[in-house]
């Protein structure tokens, strides 16, 4: 138990240094004035597809449950959303344990079998992104120095 506090406390610290390392020379009026500049209406579809996006996932991740047991959207998409916030807090996607573990909690699913359902969905997605990059490289035209 005590190595995996000190993993994350590591993981921490970390994910600490680096946020540090990004943000040190950021001037906040710079900032400040950068987003007295921004239009809030290109803020407006933006939010909606990432929703959107978000609730797909949400959708798809329940057919993925369906032969275990189905478990409503909302719960769903709470799940899904504690996992996104814990990945982006915690390294190693220990969001999507949290995931995992929130929705075997809230529909009384089983958590390795919710865990399994996120790999299969994390599979797809790359699989998604490699069918993208075959059909662009298939279609893109090349320079004639790399034909």
């Amino acid at each position: 138990m005590k190595s995996t506090k000190t993993k994350l406390l590591l993981g921490i610290l970390v994910s600490s240094l680096f946020v540090y390392l990004a943000f040190r020379k950021i001037h906040v009026e710079e900032m400040l004035h950068a987003f007295g500049q921004l239009n809030c209406w290109y803020l407006l579809p933006a939010l909606l597809f990432v929703f959107l996006s978000l609730w797909i996932r949400a959708v798809r991740w329940g057919y993925f449950l369906r032969p275990i047991k189905r478990v409503n959207l909302k719960a769903l998409f709470a799940s899904l959303m504690i996992g996104y916030m814990a990945n982006n807090i915690f390294p190693a996607h220990l969001g999507e344990l949290l995931r995992a573990y929130s929705v075997g909690r809230t529909a009384r699913v089983s958590s390795v079998s919710a865990l399994a359902s996120i790999m299969v969905e994390r599979i797809l997605d790359v699989l998604t992104l490699l069918l993208i990059f075959a059909i662009t490289v298939l279609f893109q035209p090349f320079p004639d120095y790399v034909q």
